[in-house]
């Protein structure tokens, strides 16, 4: 699925599990390297950024802290970053995502907000909506690890066990997920 957003000459172009049609049709539309567009098409185990002349290519992972066991643990989006456009690419639902969405459209609706004339700009707006919504798992991560010293001596161990292995899988998963971001992001900002 494809939705496009622009705002003062930017455009803003999300595939959600996109077909290959579709990832041709936007490689041909931004003169997206061959190389990105075949990395476009499925997930990458880590997170990395490449610098081409026009653009910037991220891909990031995140935590996704709802999984049920067995699950995979992480979200992968995909970014590429050109100085009028910015293409991301994903292979489900992120909250996240949808929220900014949302934020996008009104602010382009409303035009509350001039953003700069790159789409940088649009993709560090982004990333902070993507943090919020990390720190706001990590808060609950948080109040099940006070709950648990609340309860640690109240003689039902082997549920206070469960409970500490589960938050610690959910630290785990978090750590896992954001590892590689400080360095891909500070790559980021020494190209852009």
């Amino acid at each position: 699925m494809i939705s496009r957003y622009t705002y003062h000459g930017l455009t803003w172009v999300d595939l959600e599990s996109p077909t290959r049609e579709e990832i041709v049709h936007v490689a041909e539309e931004f003169s997206l390297p061959q190389l990105v567009s075949e990395e476009l098409f499925q997930n990458t185990l880590h997170s990395k950024v490449d610098l081409y002349d026009n653009l910037i290519y991220l891909i990031l992972h995140f935590p996704l802290i709802t999984a049920k066991s067995g699950e995979n643990n992480e979200q992968e989006v995909d970014f590429v970053i050109g100085k009028k456009f910015i293409v991301t690419t994903r292979y489900e639902t992120i909250d996240p995502m949808h929220t900014f969405a949302k934020l996008f459209e009104v602010h382009s609706l409303l035009d509350r907000e001039k953003m700069t004339s790159h789409a940088g700009f649009i993709f560090m707006e982004m990333m902070k909506e993507f943090y919020k919504s990390t720190l706001h798992e990590l808060e609950d991560i948080t109040n099940t690890i006070r709950h648990i010293e609340r309860q640690i001596f109240t003689k039902n161990e082997k549920s206070i066990v469960k409970e500490i292995s589960h938050a610690s899988h959910k630290l785990l998963t978090f750590k896992q997920a954001l590892r590689f971001h400080r360095n891909i992001l500070l790559s980021y900002e020494t190209a852009s």
